[in-house]
């Protein structure tokens, strides 16, 4: 102990001269959020610091060492190893609600004193905030040019009590408690908590709820709580409960993200099994994702009760949604098996889940949330369809078929001209309206097209959750024309994890009469996604990727070129169209081209004076390229005062090609640009239509 406050008082006096000084703020000073946001915010995305981008001094009690024993054992303590990045939490020393905070230092290599503070130390850390982890947990960040080392204030020698809370505080079974805010950061305790969605194939993390069914998900980021890579070996022994554990207590640092709120456990103590746990079932044998009509199909399971014996085991199947029928399990050892009988129809969809009792009367259920989730398979007398591999009627959106090889047909929506360089190609199931498209990595470049009809061979992945065939072959049958993008409101497809958005994930959608409400969808953050918005709800529009002129800025430099088009907030589309992907816990479009980008409208501005007459302007400049500015005026002669203006674009041989403005306006003068970078060089003809009032004006487009 005296080391550490010999070093960290050496590197304070070294650079308390040349020290840049910063303001101190409270903890719950810089998190709280005002009731006027609270009140009228919707989602978790609406809510956050207000202080973002700020560079501030805090003071806090640290609640966990980045570092196993800073001396003796310097493995980093959370998931952030991977990346080699500090990561603790520390909380406000009064205690007080909106009080913790996220801190990381992203290079390792810098010498703070980050390395050495400890559970329980109050330190000064000067930092920038964000909203950076996931984009909605605050997150401060060590300032380190200049260089400016961490203060250790004092030493507590443990950890705070933790806020004793319950799960209806954060979510009350139909919605999220947006005040709930409050806690972010904190260490907090849920008590009589059992828990459920234990991942079958060895993922750490698993929910806990309450008797009415609230549900909150613990996120295994501390290394004592995993069982991944970053992992303690040696010190931990950790393994996720079984489902329909009991927990006494279970504690951590709350985390915020679009699709709800995460509980980190941090230290071994902060998970407490009850007296009695019931059964675990794993899975040992699987029946194949295809069978073949009038086969019947195996299962095994081990099922194991570690406290008592297991008195029941059976399997529940039922057919295209029928009454599920009941099979009794027979035992070996521990591992249990069952057979369900032949079906014989083509293209059934069979679904079963596995019951336990032990000897104490738990209960336990594979999958364990049979309200939104079964174990299934196809009866298929043939190769299966991009339909079969999406489909996924319960929650999760893996796909049955996934590490299988597989082929699969389909029409190309997105080519080597369309995303990431054509690292990434699309297609799409023709006459279907959902369960439709997939995305291919790997694709050989055999010269395919949007609009061909393609024979694709591969292996089926999740990657990163994305369903996708990692592609070994790939055949072109036939051009027969491109898919038609389904039209969908943008509360369909909303901010956030959306799993009703799992059947139309990898199809090409469109939306249509959007309005740009955030250049940016991550804040400060700029990912190249911005938010748009109809009048049902918003969602998200990734930039990046496709092959277009479009961007949000995510790169400075971007706006210094005359040949691309800068997105910004109040911009309005006709409509916008792309492939779903999913990423971030976010579903999201990507624009494939320039033509995807429909009636790109600037800005309309209303300027003050009111004219006498109506007036369409002529263009200016006029020829243009890519854009030209349009001047209207609307004289006071509606009785209602507000005239129904509608002003419309269109091509030489008299193709409507944009609508610039279609709603109510005032008296005044007004400008719109108008942006033709999709569009061929040529003459274009736009015109205005107010109540009797109809005038067109010819412009030229030279690129």
């Amino acid at each position: 102990m005296k080391i550490k406050y010999f070093l960290l008082s050496f590197i304070l006096l070294a650079v308390i001269l040349k020290a840049q000084e910063y303001p101190t703020i409270s903890i719950p000073e810089l998190n709280i959020v005002p009731d006027s946001i609270l009140t009228n915010a919707t989602t978790i995305s609406d809510i956050g610091t207000q202080h973002m981008g700020d560079t501030v001094k805090i003071v806090g009690t640290v609640l966990f060492a980045p570092m196993v024993d800073w001396e003796n054992d310097r493995r980093l303590t959370t998931s952030s190893a991977s990346r080699g990045t500090y990561v603790t939490f520390i909380q406000d020393t009064s205690g007080a609600l909106w009080g913790g905070m996220f801190i990381e230092q992203p290079d390792t290599n810098i010498a703070t004193g980050f390395d050495i503070i400890d559970t329980g130390d109050v330190v000064e850390i000067t930092g920038v905030v964000s909203e950076g982890f996931y984009g909605n947990t605050t997150t401060f960040t060590v300032l380190v040019d200049p260089l400016t080392e961490i203060n250790l204030v004092d030493s507590k020698g443990k950890m705070p009590d933790p806020i004793v809370v319950t799960i209806p505080e954060f979510f009350d079974g139909s919605a999220f408690n947006l005040e709930a805010e409050k806690y972010e950061g904190m260490y907090i305790e849920f008590q009589n908590v059992t828990t459920s969605d234990r991942n079958p194939n060895g993922s750490t993390n698993f929910a806990f709820s309450d008797g009415s069914g609230n549900k909150i998900f613990m996120y295994d980021q501390s290394s004592y709580f995993t069982e991944r890579t970053h992992k303690l070996v040696g010190i931990t022994q950790y393994e996720s409960p079984a489902d329909g554990t009991l927990l006494e207590h279970i504690r951590g640092i709350l985390h915020t993200r679009d699709d709800g709120w995460y509980l980190v456990p941090l230290y071994p103590g902060d998970m407490k099994v009850g007296i009695t746990a019931p059964a675990t079932i794993s899975l040992i044998e699987n029946t194949p994702a295809r069978v073949l009509p009038n086969e019947s199909a195996a299962v095994k399971y081990d099922i194991l009760d570690n406290d008592g014996t297991v008195e029941e085991a059976k399997l529940f199947y039922q057919v295209d949604g029928g009454a599920f029928t009941e099979v009794v399990m027979t035992l070996e050892d521990t591992v249990y098996s069952a057979t369900i009988p032949a079906i014989n129809s083509d293209s059934s969809f069979v679904s079963y889940f596995i019951y336990a009792k032990d000897n104490d009367g738990n209960e336990s259920l594979s999958p364990t949330d049979t309200a939104n989730a079964f174990h299934y398979y196809w009866v298929l007398n043939s190769d299966p369809t991009i339909f079969h591999v999406q489909y996924t009627p319960y929650r999760g959106g893996a796909s049955r078929f996934e590490g299988e090889t597989i082929t699969l047909q389909g029409i190309v929506t997105a080519d080597s001209n369309s995303i990431d360089g054509g690292a990434v190609q699309y297609m799409q199931q023709p006459g279907l309206d959902e369960w439709a498209g997939i995305r291919l990595i790997k694709t050989p470049p055999n010269g395919q097209v949007r609009g061909d009809l393609i024979s694709v061979t591969g292996t089926l992945i999740e990657d990163f959750y994305h369903t996708t065939l990692d592609v070994t072959d790939l055949v072109i049958e036939e051009h027969i024309g491109e898919i038609t993008p389904l039209s969908l409101t943008c509360d369909q497809i909303s901010i956030g994890r959306n799993d009703l958005a799992e059947e139309y994930e990898s199809m090409l959608l469109t939306y249509n009469n959007v309005t740009v409400t955030s250049e940016s969808a991550d804040g400060t953050s700029n990912f190249g996604e911005i938010l748009i918005s109809d009048a049902t709800g918003s969602t998200r529009v990734e930039l990046q990727d496709g092959n277009h002129n479009y961007h949000n800025n995510w790169d400075v430099n971007l706006a210094d070129s005359t040949n691309l088009i800068e997105i910004n907030e109040g911009n309005t589309f006709e409509s916008i169209t792309g492939v779903l992907y999913y990423s971030f816990s976010n579903f999201k479009i990507i624009p494939r081209s320039n033509d995807d980008f429909v009636g790109h409208i600037t800005e309309v501005k209303e300027l003050n004076v009111v004219p006498e007459k109506y007036n369409l302007a002529q263009n200016y400049p006029n020829p243009f390229n890519p854009s030209t500015i349009i001047k209207y005026s609307i004289p006071n002669v509606a009785s209602n005062y507000s005239s129904s203006v509608l002003l419309k674009v269109y091509d030489i041989i008299g193709r409507e090609v944009a609508t610039l403005v279609n709603q109510n306006q005032n008296p005044g003068n007004y400008e719109v640009s108008f942006d033709a970078s999709d569009l061929t060089s040529g003459i274009y003809f736009y015109t205005i239509k107010t109540g009797s009032f109809y005038q067109a004006k010819k412009m030229m487009l030279i690129k």
